[in-house]
C-alpha cells in the first residue's frame, strides 16, 4: 500500500438527495478526524463565489480515499456517475483507496464498482438497518480498518511494533499529534523512535 501522510484527505462522494444520510455519516466519522487520521472534504464546503466544477476537481485531485455514497439517486446522477465515481475508479492504480458505501438498496451488477467490498458489511444498506446508528458504526468501523492499515504501512517501525506486541493482538494505534516542529506517530518522532523510561 502507498505510504501516504495525515490526515488522509478523505472526499465524500454523494447525491444531494441523500444529504441527511452523509450527514450523519459525518458524525459518526468525528473519532477518526478528532484522532487526525482523515481530513473531509464535501461539496458542502465550497465558499460562496468559488467555482463549484474548480473546487471539485482540484479536492478529488489531492484527496487519498474517496468514499462513494450509493444509492440510486446516485447512480442516477450524471455527474455523480461520470465526473466522480468513474474518476476515481480510474485513480485507483495510482494509489487512491475507493471504499463504495451502500446508503440504500440498488442494482449494481455491471458497475465499475461492482467487484469492490462495500460497506456497511456483506452489501447491506444503510437503510436496511432497523437502527441506522448500528448501520454508520459498521461503515466507521470499516474506514478505521483501512485507515490503520495505511498508517502502519506509513510510519517508519510501526510494522515492528505490531509485530513485537507480546499478547499477538492489535494495539490500539495512537492519534498524531504536531507540536513545535515535532511529529509524533506512537513511538516515532520525526521519523526515529523513542523510549519513556520511568
Amino acid at each position: 500500500m502507498q505510504k501516504l501522510q495525515f490526515p488522509l484527505k478523505t472526499f465524500i462522494s454523494y447525491s444531494h438527495h441523500d444529504k441527511i444520510l452523509k450527514e450523519c455519516l459525518i458524525k459518526h466519522l468525528n473519532s477518526l478526524i478528532r484522532q487526525k487520521y482523515i481530513e473531509l472534504w464535501h461539496d458542502d464546503m465550497i465558499l460562496p463565489g468559488a467555482s463549484i466544477d474548480d473546487d471539485i476537481l482540484q479536492a478529488m485531485r489531492e484527496c487519498d480515499l474517496a468514499l462513494l455514497l450509493i444509492s440510486a439517486d446516485y447512480l442516477a446522477s450524471d455527474y455523480c456517475y461520470s465526473t466522480e465515481m468513474e474518476t476515481f475508479m480510474s485513480l485507483r492504480n495510482t494509489g487512491k483507496i475507493v471504499v463504495p458505501i451502500l446508503l440504500r438498496q440498488v442494482d449494481l451488477k455491471g458497475t465499475p464498482f461492482d467487484g469492490l467490498k462495500s460497506l456497511p458489511e456483506d452489501r447491506k444498506a444503510v437503510n436496511s438497518f432497523s437502527d441506522r446508528d448500528e448501520a454508520m458504526i459498521s461503515i466507521a468501523t470499516g474506514i478505521r480498518k483501512i485507515v490503520e492499515s495505511v498508517y502502519k504501512e506509513s510510519v517508519p517501525g510501526m510494522k515492528e511494533t505490531i509485530k513485537r506486541n507480546i499478547a499477538g493482538q492489535d494495539i490500539s494505534l495512537p492519534s498524531t499529534h504536531i507540536n513545535y516542529g515535532f511529529e509524533f506517530y506512537g513511538n516515532q518522532i520525526n521519523g526515529g523512535s523513542f523510549e519513556i523510561k520511568k
